[in-house]
């Protein structure tokens, strides 16, 4: 069995403090050299006493500031805060609140990924734009704050994965605790995805589910604005009626 053997912080010694001491202890010894030794070094003496006491005074205020910092009780490893229904309502209040002060949709986008993210403890996460193919879908993702970037289109793999699977069904895909995509429909088209990748925190699947409709009600809510390559994606979608199905999920 592993012990971890952690460090008794009474007994740890201050190597700041000891050097004051000696610095102090080397200018006494200085000043009697400068008062009772030689004449020609009676005067460099008397400077290097004074150099040495300088010493001595900075090494121990830093030495006080040392032991100051060890004594604060910040130090201390805050207790883990239960991810409770009142906390996961917050989280849910201050996800929908970061996509309404986004200037444009695309910004939302970028939002919510940032702000599902963090509630939800994915190590990952894209904000895509969703374009229609006539064998499948095309993502653009979205990088960037208030004013995003998008980059080049790349075909969505027939793969199984959440982000397939979302935009197969048009509907969230969790595959928990590994991803989960959540697709942002208008007109009954998939044009935005949000995919999130490897979730390190446990939280309630009711308190998830909760918080990502909240999300894909408050992006749907932003779809009124303008959106970049919208018209194309929408025209794809009457143009061939109904997209091919995806591999099954």
């Amino acid at each position: 069995m592993d012990i971890l053997v952690a460090p008794n912080p009474e007994r740890r010694s201050n190597v700041l403090l000891r050097l004051s001491r000696l610095s102090s202890a080397l200018a006494a010894a200085a000043a009697l050299v400068a008062l009772f030794g030689p004449e020609a070094e009676r005067g460099l003496c008397a400077d290097v006493a004074l150099l040495l006491l300088v010493f001595a005074l900075v090494l121990w205020r830093l030495a006080l500031a040392v032991q100051r910092r060890r004594a604060r009780p910040d130090d201390a490893v805050p207790a883990a805060r239960s991810l409770g229904s009142e906390a996961l309502r917050e989280s849910a209040d201050l996800v929908e609140s970061r996509i309404a002060g986004a200037p444009s949709f695309e910004a939302a986008l970028v939002a919510a990924r940032d702000a599902l993210r963090g509630e939800l403890g994915a190590a990952s996460a894209r904000a895509l734009v969703v374009q229609v193919r006539d064998h499948g879908y095309a993502v653009c993702e979205v990088v960037g704050g208030e004013r995003p970037l998008r980059a080049p289109p790349v075909a969505v793999p027939q793969d199984g994965s959440a982000l397939t699977c979302a935009l197969a069904s048009k509907r969230l895909a969790w595959q928990w605790p590994e991803a989960a995509a959540l697709p942002v429909l208008q007109d009954g088209c998939v044009v935005a995805a949000i995919d999130l990748r490897r979730f390190e925190i446990e939280i309630d699947e009711a308190g998830r589910l909760a918080m990502i409709e909240r999300a894909a009600r408050a992006l749907g809510a932003r779809l009124d604005g303008s959106v970049p390559a919208r018209r194309t994606t929408l025209a794809a979608c009457r143009r061939h009626g109904r997209v091919r199905e995806l591999a099954a999920c």
